[in-house]
Parts: C-alpha cells; sequence; structure tokens
C-alpha cells in the first residue's frame, strides 16, 4: 500500500483532528508506505499509527514536511504508536 504527493492545508472537522490515522483492526497490512507528505501545520492531536496484537503494523515515510519541518523520527512527526513501527527518512 503506497500513498505518494500529499497535501494537507487544514486539519480537523472530525472527532479525531489527527494528520495521520492508520489504524488495522483486522487482518494485517504490510509494506505501508508514505512518501512525500506535506502539511502546513501539526495536528490538534497526535497521529497514530496502530496494529493490533497478532499482527503489528509498519509504515515507512520518506520525506515528510510538517510546518516546515523535515520529520525524522516519530516524536518530532508527532506520532504516537501501538503494536507498530514508524521509520521516517529524509
Amino acid at each position: 500500500m503506497a500513498y505518494a504527493d500529499n497535501f494537507s492545508e487544514a486539519i480537523g472537522g472530525n472527532v479525531k483532528q489527527m494528520l495521520i490515522d492508520f489504524e488495522v483492526t483486522a487482518g494485517q497490512a504490510s509494506g505501508v508506505s508514505v512518501s512525500n507528505c506535506f502539511a502546513y501545520s501539526y495536528s490538534l492531536n497526535n497521529s497514530l499509527v496502530s496494529g493490533h496484537l497478532g499482527a503489528p503494523l509498519s509504515v515507512a515515510f520518506t520525506n515528510l514536511v510538517i510546518a516546515g519541518v523535515h520529520c525524522m523520527d516519530a516524536a518530532t512527526a508527532h506520532i504516537t504508536t501501538s503494536n507498530a513501527t514508524v521509520s521516517l527518512s529524509p
């Protein structure tokens, strides 16, 4: 699964108010990649990458820029993980 060339001007409008929200609640997902993702600002709530106990989720970000900051780790990108791994590269 690949997402490329995403751009976000405003975040909100729903209960979650998250920039990134990947959740797998049944089955499994693998090989998730996100490239060239740009956002004007951070969201009100931390983003979430979540797998489930039997099948952890792995997401690779390339060139994730939020509020002008090249994010190189989950903390800088304000991403919370649960049964998941997140990798970020320029």
